[in-house]
């Protein structure tokens, strides 16, 4: 709970401040986060941080879409798509590399 996810971030022709707000109406989700998806994120208006405020648990998975919205001070705005996938512990692929280096590089083809 509390984690920080990613950064939303945008520049303004003239260096203007901008806040970032999640578009009302805009999550979408698979039926499995229907129940989290108001209170799952907070979005910081100021530095576009997003933290995620739900504890996933193994019965979650799928996406989370939503818009953010950037607004400059003369209320001009653009928006970003915004997909976070949920993957729980059971889901999550492990990749093991057994090979040495030198057989990778005695392989290599470029």
């Amino acid at each position: 709970i509390n984690r920080e996810l990613l950064t939303v971030r945008a520049t303004h022709s003239e260096n203007a401040q901008l806040t970032y707000t999640i578009e009302d109406g805009s999550m979408a989700v698979d039926s499995t986060l229907e129940a989290v998806k108001d209170s799952a994120f907070h979005l910081n208006a100021q530095t576009g941080v997003l933290i995620l405020r739900i504890q996933p648990t193994a019965s979650m998975q799928g996406m989370f879409e939503f818009n953010v919205i950037a607004t400059d001070p003369d209320e001009k705005t653009d928006t970003a798509e915004v997909k976070v996938y949920l993957i729980s512990s059971q889901n999550r692929v492990s990749f093991i590399f057994l090979n040495d280096v030198e057989t990778v590089e005695s392989n290599r083809d470029f």
